[in-house]
């Protein structure tokens, strides 16, 4: 009677732990990297344009159609290094946030944690990387060689999840807002947001 007692004590004492121990499962927020989404299709196309004379702030607009969190900044450019990244304000062309994101192999995607900075559903950004004077991609869609420049030109817009990539946007100084138009694509920065 004993020797059962005590094993019975052993057993609850054994399955409390093993209670405890288990944990609730966990709430999953939802993710995106839009960018990296548009860039996996077999559609698109990336070039590396090598450039060690010019820099430039490369990047797109892009709109949510939910309110979301952006947790990472991040850059693939085709050599590796530090690079700076920045969240502007489409409107205001004022910077929100930025980040040095380092790239230590070539044409390998990198990111950093930042500030966890909310995003309003409809509102408009801008992302960009600033290249350094080094090497950048020009993105565009696959199609015949005579049909190339209609495809730069006819690639927007870009819907990936909630994510709506509207234009591209750059201009000649670091750390100045992105203002001018193109048919091309080219950076590219990319950024990771929750739900």
């Amino acid at each position: 009677m004993r020797k059962q007692l005590q094993f019975s004590v052993y057993a609850l004492l054994g399955l409390t732990l093993l209670f405890s121990a288990c944990k609730k499962d966990e709430e999953v927020i939802p993710t995106e990297n839009p960018f990296a989404s548009f860039l996996a299709d077999s559609t698109t196309v990336i070039e590396a344009i090598n450039n060690d004379e010019d820099a430039y702030e490369l990047g797109y607009e892009f709109t949510s159609s939910k309110a979301a969190t952006l947790t990472e900044l991040g850059a693939r450019m085709p050599k590796a290094g530090t690079y700076q990244v920045t969240l502007w304000d489409a409107e205001t062309g004022k910077s929100i946030v930025q980040a040095n994101v380092t790239q230590s192999k070539d044409a390998m995607s990198a990111s950093t944690s930042v500030a966890k900075t909310a995003l309003t559903a409809g509102k408009y950004y801008r992302i960009s990387v600033y290249s350094e004077n080094k090497a950048y991609y020009e993105i565009y869609l696959k199609n015949t060689e005579q049909e190339v420049k209609a495809a730069r030109i006819g690639m927007f817009p870009i819907v990936k999840g909630n994510i709506t990539i509207s234009n591209s946007f750059y201009s000649e100084d670091k750390s100045e807002y992105p203002n001018s138009q193109t048919d091309y694509f080219y950076g590219y920065p990319e950024f990771k947001i929750q739900f």
